[in-house]
């Protein structure tokens, strides 16, 4: 299945996740029904063959504008071991880059031999 998942965060706690599939109208109309919320974080999980880092930039963007927030004042995370370069090179602030730091993670079947 082809998605993109926008996390909203709020004092560092999980608040609200919604999946958005593919589709720019789906994504203003799911923020704008959403209570305001005094947002500090956005991560954007995605199949990047869905959606692409420009992609995911452009919807921070949006998501800035919609919610007059300074995009430098305002986290984006996204990125992971395997792509964190091209991530940052697109204006990620945040990455996810565990298993480049410890290793791949053993499958529980693994860890049992």
């Amino acid at each position: 299945m082809s998605f993109a998942e926008v996390r909203w965060f709020y004092d560092n706690w999980f608040f609200c996740s919604q999946c958005i599939g593919n589709s720019q109208q789906r994504f203003y109309t799911t923020f704008r029904s959403t209570k305001k919320v005094n947002c500090i974080s956005l991560a954007m999980i995605s199949n990047l063959s869905v959606l692409s880092f420009a992609d995911c930039y452009m919807y921070y963007s949006r998501f800035c504008e919609l919610t007059q927030e300074n995009e430098r004042d305002f986290a984006l995370s996204m990125g992971m071991s395997d792509d964190f370069e091209a991530a940052i090179m697109l204006g990620s602030t945040s990455v996810r880059v565990g298993s480049a730091i410890f290793g791949h993670r053993l499958l529980k079947t693994e860890q049992c031999k």
